[in-house]
Order: structure tokens, then sequence, then C-alpha cells
């Protein structure tokens, strides 16, 4: 199974990455591509799509900071007309300027993101077996919500984590 998100484990420190949710955008075979859902930017997305396109503007729209690989800009969103790529469900990711004109146009359920997350596969499965991440099931929260899913996340983990060891003391008083 290919990883669709990861999590970013408490003991993450690198300030960049600490508490990110990163959904994976291209498992290749030579690298793995995400962007970190969580980070929001200073700037606002009128403030980088004005110059873009300064006669279409944006109000009060969040930038997400997609990760430590500055590039173009993209948009997740939920208009499979305009999909350049679907990632999961009816979640959609599109970088060709004139579609994201024409989303910004038709809907305000987008998220707009600046640079991107790579790793080699060799450094991702390394990272994982430092414990570094914890793979994640993507759904449209993690994207279009702006509660702090990490933590929300985080508490599911750590249940789970709970549940397991509770399981495995039962065992051990059973033996």
């Amino acid at each position: 199974m290919k990883t669709k998100a990861i999590m970013a484990k408490p003991t993450l420190k690198d300030p960049f990455f600490n508490k990110s949710i990163i959904l994976i955008i291209d498992d290749l075979k030579q690298k793995k591509m995400g962007l970190i859902l969580n980070k929001e930017m200073e700037e606002s997305a009128s403030d980088i799509w004005d110059s873009v396109n300064p006669k279409l503007k944006i109000k009060n729209k969040t930038l997400k900071n997609g990760g430590d690989v500055y590039g173009s800009i993209c948009v997740i969103h939920k208009l499979k007309e305009y999909a350049d790529k679907n990632l999961f469900k009816d979640c959609y990711i599109t970088i060709s300027t004139k579609k994201i004109e024409k989303i910004i146009a038709a809907t305000y359920e987008y998220e707009m993101y600046v640079g991107y997350c790579a790793w080699s596969p060799k450094d991702f499965e390394l990272e994982f077996q430092n414990g570094l991440w914890w793979e994640i099931e993507p759904d449209e929260h993690m994207i279009f919500d702006n509660k702090d899913y990490w933590k929300l996340k985080k508490e599911e983990q750590n249940k789970k984590y709970l549940d397991v060891l509770n399981i495995k003391m039962q065992m051990y008083n059973l033996n």
C-alpha cells in the first residue's frame, strides 16, 4: 500500500516539519512528493496571486507553505472539472494557472499552497524507521477545516497505541 498522508510524531523536532500533516501527492519510484497541509504563511493568497493575475482578486484567503522545496503555486479543491489529478475521494490538485483562475472564480472551497516536500524513497523509509512519522488516512477535514488537526490526529494515534497496549496487557494477564 502506498502512503497517502503522514503526520509528524511529537519526537520530530525539526522546526519546519514539527507538527506537520503532509499529504503525499506523488509516490514515484525515484521520489515522493507531498504538501504540508497545516503551515500557514504570513503572506495571504492574494499577495501571491496578484503577481500572477492582478485582475482576479482573492479575498481573505490564507496561503499555505507546502514544503521546504519552493516551487509553483497549486490548489487543492473539490471541482473535478478543473482537476489535474485526483488525490483521494473528491479532493483534487491543480497547478495549471488557467484552471486555478477558474477555481478561484467558481468557489471559495480551495486551499492554495506554495512549495512542496520531497524525499528519495530511501530517505522516506529511513525517517519512518527512525520513528519520525505516523502514516494516516487522508480526509478532506485535514485540508479544509481550520482546526488544530495535528492535535486531533495525535490524540487518535495515542488512543490506538493505548488500545494495542491494553490488548497486550490483557493477553499477558491471561497467561
